[in-house]
């Protein structure tokens, strides 16, 4: 009576936690949509249903039930339980790829078991009851031996901590049924399966965190090649126009200012064909090349604009990282379509970095003509539509990104534009 009292304790014990972790394990599912946590709940849940009636036999509550037909119940159960193991281990350790033989091993295997199943099934609801299957010690050493096969073969391609915490937990349970196919002493079995739970517990939140590793890296990766796809809608565009410049100046026979041209326009391109493998470059990086391309733009239209960079005092340059040219596209069209199209006055550009609840905040500020004198006369004179600054924009990650302000006087006449961009910081 004893020893029934400490079975059903450790059978509980064994239905709590597998209940729990058969939870989890579900749950891994329905967020992963991976078939191992699938078929690892499977397992424990028709474990549940074999072990878990125990208790209420040997208590009696379950004393009318055919024996004859419980017994080929629970054969039944331990093969499903069995099935669904096997299935996990197959896509637990993605065998399928990495080790086809041994999948092929594992398909076998579960196809044996199905037949001892369909078996079972046809002796116990459609023969007369006194045909005897496929006895559990015939089954545990078949089983055995091809778990052991399956691990032979693992262990000459696999050796990674999955499959040592797989092994181990398998190997416990395999001792545990086979102590129990031989003693007939339930709690060999139950031990086993409670240490064999624990350990695969571990695996299962490893295996998620390497899919959330995993995840994350794809995630970083598409993002990078999306920013370098957008970053090069922008250099080609900044190129040309450079090119268009030198070309100016050389129909002007202007060979001093060509020669200084072209050697800017050679510094800025290699600055960025060096970075041009890079979604990031450090803030002080970006600032020497819109200084440079500032220059090349200045000296392109004859010095009919001034500029000023202004770096606040907590900002270090050199331990902020932005996206590479974020802003150029909006220091481009200050020029091109606010100062170069004022016709008197001083033309100013004035660009700011400052730091706010988290980003860098960079203001490009402009006393040109402002935006809707500018599309007037776009509309006539400037056909080539501008796709910098969507393109940016795209580059930022959040929705309040961009703010345009058009700058107005005291008589609410346009005195300029207003370019603010917020980057959230990744270094510093």
């Amino acid at each position: 009576m004893a020893s029934k009292n400490f079975s059903s304790f450790l059978i509980l014990i064994f239905v709590g936690i597998a209940f729990s972790i058969g939870l989890f394990s579900f749950i891994a599912f329905f967020f992963n949509q991976r078939t191992e946590f699938l078929f690892y709940t499977l397992y424990l849940f028709t474990l549940i249903f074999y072990l878990g009636k125990l208790p209420l036999l040997w208590e009696g509550f379950l004393e009318d039930l055919n024996f004859q037909l419980t017994s080929r119940v629970d054969t039944m159960l331990q093969i499903a339980a069995n099935i669904f193991y096997y299935l996990f281990i197959r896509s637990f350790l993605n065998l399928k790829q990495e080790l086809p033989m041994a999948n092929k091993l594992v398909n076998i295997t579960v196809a044996i078991l199905g037949v001892l199943f369909l078996s079972e099934f046809v002796l116990n609801f459609v023969g007369d009851g006194n045909l005897t299957g496929v006895s559990l010690t015939q089954r545990m050493i078949l089983v055995s031996c091809l778990f052991l096969i399956l691990v032979a073969m693992i262990l000459t391609k696999l050796r990674t901590v999955l499959v040592y915490i797989i092994l181990i937990g398998s190997s416990i349970l395999m001792l545990g049924s086979l102590l129990f196919s031989l003693y007939t002493n339930v709690n060999y079995l139950v031990l086993g399966l409670i240490l064999e739970i624990l350990i695969f517990a571990l695996a299962i939140l490893y295996k998620i965190k390497l899919i959330n590793d995993e995840r994350d890296r794809v995630r970083v990766e598409a993002l990078e090649s999306k920013n370098r796809a957008l970053r090069a809608q922008i250099n080609p565009h900044f190129i040309f126009n450079a090119l268009a410049s030198i070309q100016n100046l050389v129909n002007k026979d202007d060979k001093k200012a060509s020669l200084e041209y072209l050697s800017k326009f050679g510094r800025l391109t290699r600055n960025i064909l060096d970075g041009s493998m890079n979604t990031h470059v450090l803030l002080e990086e970006e600032i020497k090349m819109t200084k440079d391309y500032l220059e090349l733009e200045s000296l392109r239209f004859s010095e009919r604009f001034e500029y000023s960079i202004e770096i606040d005092e907590n900002i270090d340059p050199a331990g902020i990282e932005v996206p590479m040219l974020f802003m150029q596209p909006f220091v481009e069209n200050a020029i091109i379509h606010g100062l170069l199209l004022k016709e008197e006055g001083e033309r100013l550009l004035k660009i700011k970095f400052e730091k706010k609840e988290g980003f860098l905040v960079c203001t490009v500020e402009d006393n040109g003509i402002g935006r809707e004198q500018s599309a007037k006369m776009k509309s006539t004179s400037y056909k080539k539509k501008s796709h910098g600054i969507e393109v940016t924009s795209q580059r930022f990650g959040h929705n309040d990104s961009v703010e345009i302000i058009d700058l107005k006087n005291d008589e609410g006449k346009p005195k300029g534009t207003k370019v603010i961009l917020k980057v959230p910081l990744t270094m510093d």
